[in-house]
């Protein structure tokens, strides 16, 4: 028998040792701009729409940073380095505020997996990082309203 999985995409938006994370309105987290691809949408569509409905910024997609399987949430994550053609940071009913974080400063109210994603893209920027990630930390759920 086949697992259903879901698939989303992230974009990574980066200034010199820096990188853009909105945060939530849903909780008190910091995160990437991203989400779910939806039936009938490509991949590299998800991720311009997404990044756009999160931030009212419009990137292109640049190059594969990593690719996750969340394993305890059934999904495939995939994360694009992208570049801002257009837009401007927009408020909005998900993303109250924008930050742009140091790599080796990033905010501690943020998603244990999304940490772990921006740091393997630090770490190994010309390569992707294909990983299993298993486990959600406690710590986060305790952020989520």
């Amino acid at each position: 028998m086949y697992r259903n999985f879901h698939l989303a995409a992230n974009g990574m938006i980066v200034k010199g040792n820096k990188i853009l994370l909105h945060h939530r309105t849903d909780c008190d987290m910091w995160d990437l701009p991203g989400g779910g691809i939806e039936k009938g949408e490509d991949i590299f569509q998800a991720l311009r729409r997404e990044v756009y409905e999160e931030t009212g910024l419009k990137v292109k997609p640049l190059r594969l940073a990593g690719v996750y399987q969340n394993y305890r949430k059934e999904i495939f994550v995939f994360n694009f380095l992208v570049k801002v053609v257009s837009g401007k940071l927009t408020k909005n009913k998900e993303a109250d505020d924008f930050k742009y974080f140091n790599f080796k400063k990033l905010p501690k109210n943020m998603p244990t997996k999304q940490r772990e994603r921006i740091l393997d893209f630090y770490k190994n920027k010309n390569i992707p990082t294909v990983k299993v990630q298993r486990s959600m930390a406690s710590k986060d759920k305790l952020l989520i309203k």
